[in-house]
Formats: structure tokens, sequence, C-alpha cells
């Protein structure tokens, strides 16, 4: 976290104080012999918790057959926010250390068709910016079945009782 300083640069693991994003695009996807694909990921965040709702945007879009991108979905927490402008909230929630997690989406709707996916970060703003941002992993599409990991099985570190820390 940390104070803001005039010399911290942009994407130099300081306190960044300007705007910034970041896009990773997929190569053209067939899904044409899948039967009921399901996207999947791992993924990792550490963001502002001024307003987690409106701020450092992680969001996933898709293309069908070579058409604009369309909204398919966020990772911003419905909850949360409000806290103070050194106060990170993170996959693991308000002031909590970050665990990885999964994410899938069901893609039923584009069987038979070729896709592409967009996975944008966008901090919207220059403000509450020191934080370490969105991370992906494991992207795969799958027919069917839905991963079904935890995130202790994703991190053995991480104990996922409630009320356990």
């Amino acid at each position: 976290m940390g104070t803001q300083t005039p010399d911290d640069t942009w994407l130099s693991g300081g306190t960044s104080t300007v705007k910034n994003s970041g896009m990773l695009t997929s190569p053209v996807i067939d899904l044409g012999i899948l039967q009921n694909p399901v996207l999947q990921f791992a993924y990792w965040f550490e963001i502002e918790g001024m307003a987690p709702l409106t701020n450092d945007l992680m969001d996933v879009y898709i293309s069908v057959n070579g058409g604009f991108f369309t909204f398919l979905g966020s990772l911003n927490p419905i909850v949360g926010g409000g806290q103070g402008a050194a106060v990170p909230h993170t996959s693991g929630g308000t002031d909590s250390p970050a665990y990885w997690d999964w994410r899938s989406y069901d893609l039923n709707e584009y069987a038979g068709k070729t896709i592409q996916l967009s996975f944008v970060f966008d901090t919207v703003n220059a403000d509450r910016n020191g934080f370490r941002g969105w991370f992906i992993d494991d992207i795969e599409i799958t027919e069917d079945a839905v991963r079904n990991l935890s995130a202790k099985e994703l991190n053995p570190a991480v104990n996922r009782t409630p009320g356990l820390r």
C-alpha cells in the first residue's frame, strides 16, 4: 500500500497515480464439436476497497463469429466498498488476504460457433491504484462439466472454513 508520491510510475508495482488498463484476447476458438461448452478459469485479485463495484473493473467479453465483443460477465464484487484509500478488496474479501478461486461461464448459447474471449481490467480513474490488480490462469473451455474446485484445492494454504483464518 504505502503513500503515493509523484515519482511512482505506471506498472512499477508502486502506487501508480495514473489511470491504466489491460486486455488479454484469445485466438479464435471453434466450439463446433462441443455440445455444452463451459468457459472456466482461475482468478486472483486485489483491487481498491473504496468502490470495488465501480472501480478497478474486471470484465469478460465474447465475440461470436467475428462480430463485436459483448459483455459476458464481471468479477467485481457486488458487496464491499466504503473503505479507506489504503484498504484493498480481494478475492478473499475486504481487507483480507487474496486467494485463487475458480470462475465459470456457460457458453451453451454459442455452441457450434466460433468465439473469441477478452479479459479486460480497467482502473477507471487515477485514484487508489497501488493494488496488484487481477490475475487469471488455467483458462479452458470444457464440455458440460464445470470444475468443482474450492479455493483450498487451488491453494492448500488457504483455510476456507467460515470463521477461521
